[in-house]
């Protein structure tokens, strides 16, 4: 008798970058991922950290194919804000009998409880199928996979501004600071993913400009680059 390979239906949550998108392509054929989940910033309707518009995103989903959940967040609101319009969200989920959520997270572990505390209220499990990959061999992984993106905010505290706007490569890895996490994962850079091997078609961007943005944190100062590509 042959067993049922059944492909439990899922989301995921959806960042625009290069982990979201090798999370995505590392469990295409585990899940049936129905739709696409991300946050926005309400006020200035891009995705915080990458500081890449909605409708950037929204040609993503249109080229993979998937549906787009949008969770609106208003600007510097406070944990349990945001918490709550997470968990509104996967609530609905539920209902639609979406029981699993991937992520592209791959060992911030105060990061990883802190998502799976608030799905657990939803009752939805969430799958990280990057957890402790080594970096390095993760990310030239990645990039001989197909998943193409450029590098969209750096810290400007780790990393020159040079690098904004950069495709990344495997010979630009190379160029990388020693001192970071070459997956950018303590939030030394961000990604926009342009092109991946279940996309239908390789989204054309370019490079507006590079604006320069700080950001007050416990009284200190925190400078950021970002390049606003349309």
């Amino acid at each position: 008798m042959k067993h049922l390979n059944i492909k439990y239906d899922a989301f995921i949550n959806w960042s625009s970058g290069k982990d979201a998108a090798f999370a995505f392509y590392k469990t295409l054929n585990m899940y049936n991922i129905k739709l696409m989940h991300t946050t926005i910033n309400a006020e200035t309707n891009r995705v915080n950290f990458h500081g890449v518009e909605l409708h950037l995103l929204q040609k993503q989903a249109h080229s993979i194919g998937k549906k787009l959940f949008v969770t609106s967040i208003p600007s510097s609101c406070s944990n349990k804000v945001y918490e709550n319009a997470v968990l509104n969200t996967y609530q609905i989920f539920y209902k639609k009998k979406l029981l699993i959520g991937i992520n592209g997270d791959i060992f911030l572990d105060d990061l990883i409880g802190y998502k799976n505390s608030i799905a657990l209220k939803a009752n939805i499990k969430m799958e990280y199928p990057l957890y402790r990959k080594k970096s390095k061999a993760l990310l030239l992984e990645m990039i001989e996979s197909g998943i193409s993106s450029i590098i969209v905010s750096v810290d400007a505290s780790k990393i020159p501004k040079y690098f904004v706007g950069k495709k990344l490569d495997k010979y630009l890895i190379n160029d990388l600071p020693d001192s970071i996490d070459c997956c950018g994962e303590n939030g030394e850079y961000h990604t926009f993913c342009y092109n991946a091997p279940y996309f239908k078609y390789s989204i054309n961007i370019y490079v507006k400009s590079i604006v320069k943005k700080s950001y007050i944190n416990n009284q200190s100062e925190h400078k950021f680059y970002f390049a606003d590509i349309i």
